[in-house]
């Protein structure tokens, strides 16, 4: 190899370096808040509540009403890291009897409220699952879109701004007992990645994430199901 032909490969490995670079050096999402809780409720002397501000949450419980013998049960985690914002959240109710009637004092719930901004455009892939049988209500909300049942995937580009990401579930009121789930993923790569630049890592590591939701979709529902 001639000396010009040497300094042009080593100029372009240079450039296509700096390139690279630039395109992975972006800001990343800041996270403005973060809010979670965990709750079961069944007599006065047995609650369990857990809260965090931290975007790395998990927590679960079970409390039992002597009242009525009816029990709550449940778990929740929600985590955030490399641009990637997941969560799930199960939650059953066992009715009890008192008076002759069925009923439900124990009762509980889920919940995480999570605000980012971005400076930048960002591709985004979301993944989103919410199942409920019997006396509970659960909803997921993204980007000014409520998910109320079923599973549901969507994706595009955000534009600079900030964003709320958020997820409830709670025992009804109807005093028939029920179960429910709830989860989400969120992936962001930079938009500035252009199709032909992404990585075969982040190919893989982003439709991984996907198929890890699904799978811990289907493992919520059945273990709500078997429990209902």
């Amino acid at each position: 190899m001639t000396r010009n032909n040497l300094i042009r490969v080593l100029l372009g490995g240079f450039l296509a370096l700096q390139v690279c670079l630039k395109a992975t050096a972006q800001p990343s999402p800041v996270l403005i808040s973060s809010g979670s809780d965990f709750s079961v409720y069944g007599s006065m002397e047995d609650q369990q509540t857990y809260r965090s501000t931290s975007p790395n949450f998990s927590a679960s419980g079970t409390a039992y009403s002597w009242m009525d013998g009816s029990s709550a049960s449940g778990a929740q985690t929600c985590s955030f890291g490399g641009g990637i914002f997941e969560g799930s959240g199960r939650l059953i109710i066992q009715a009890g009897q008192a008076n002759g009637r069925i009923s439900e004092i124990a009762s509980g719930g889920t919940s995480v409220y999570v605000t980012f901004e971005i400076t930048n455009a960002y591709h985004y892939q979301f993944v989103a699952s919410v199942s409920t049988v019997g006396s509970e209500a659960a909803i997921v909300i993204f980007n000014g879109v409520t998910y109320s049942n079923g599973a549901f995937t969507a994706s595009g580009t955000l534009g600079t701004n900030q964003y709320a990401l958020q997820a409830l579930l709670r025992s009804g009121a109807q005093n028939v007992g029920g179960s429910g789930t709830w989860s989400y993923s969120l992936s962001l790569i930079p938009a500035d990645i252009m199709p032909g630049r992404i990585t075969a890592a982040l190919k893989a590591a982003f439709y991984s994430q996907y198929s890890r939701q699904e799978i811990l979709d289907e493992q919520l529902f059945n273990s709500a199901a078997a429990a209902s």
